[in-house]
């Protein structure tokens, strides 16, 4: 089945419309990671609202920040039931990309304290985002300008078709073209895909999941015998650059 790249434009209705699948997508395929299925702890009736979560900042982020682009691939063998002139049908998407184009050094993250939906472990998070943050902010200061990849994900009725790396391989051409380091951070289900495109390891940080189970926390410390990364329990995310081609 043919894919094909589509880049979507903050002016377009049409375009817009497809943020309802970029949302869904975005919320099953990060299901399929196990620091996600933490932080979204709740039974499968709490789902549309995450999925409405995500489309809404996926549409604020488009709309309001210049530095934003979105590009989705879709499918061109599925019936386009409701595409509008050129555009890309609602269902013909499978997957998503969304990356940022920093001019600058010095920009602004997410905050930390942006809304959630309900069953979101708030704890966890709260640490797990602030890791991102932190972690960004230093590599900002220490490269200049650069691509920052912040979400890819495919649906997981599509997966192992190259979807993810079409995206990637847009992003990273993105960067060359710019002459810019590119950089992201890794789950372990990302990581080999990621280093096959010239992206290396720089950093990371552990996450102790049996501290946040449930929806809870049980407090730094909960259990003195804990040692990161032994044992079960723990998640590491990998923090990546890929240096300028030249």
């Amino acid at each position: 089945m043919p894919l094909a790249l589509y880049t979507l434009s903050p002016s377009s209705p049409s375009d817009i419309d497809l943020l309802k699948a970029t949302g869904t997508i975005h919320l099953h395929a990060f299901l399929t990671n196990e620091v996600n299925r933490y932080i979204f702890y709740g039974p499968p009736s709490s789902y549309p609202a995450i999925a409405e979560a995500n489309r809404a900042r996926h549409e604020k982020s488009l709309r309001e920040d210049p530095t934003v682009r979105i590009v989705v691939i879709i499918d061109t063998d599925i019936p386009a039931s409701d595409a509008q002139q050129d555009s890309p049908a609602i269902e013909q998407v499978i997957a998503f990309i969304k990356y940022n184009i920093y001019e600058s050094a010095k920009v602004e993250t997410e905050s930390k304290d942006r809304e959630w939906p309900s069953y979101t472990n708030i704890p966890l998070v709260s640490y797990f985002w602030g890791c991102i943050v932190d972690a960004r902010r230093a590599l900002f200061e220490k490269h200049g300008p650069h691509v920052l990849i912040g979400n890819v994900a495919t649906s997981p009725d599509h997966m192992r078709r190259g979807a993810g790396r079409m995206l990637m391989q847009h992003a990273v051409d993105e960067a060359d073209k710019r002459g810019m380091t590119a950089h992201l951070e890794a789950s372990p289900e990302g990581f080999h895909l990621y280093e096959s495109l010239g992206f290396r390891q720089v950093g990371e940080f552990w996450t102790d999941l049996e501290r946040f189970e449930n929806g809870g926390d049980k407090g730094d410390g909960y259990d003195p015998k804990r040692r990161q990364g032994v044992g079960e329990g723990w998640y590491m995310e990998a923090i990546m650059t890929r240096p300028k081609q030249s």
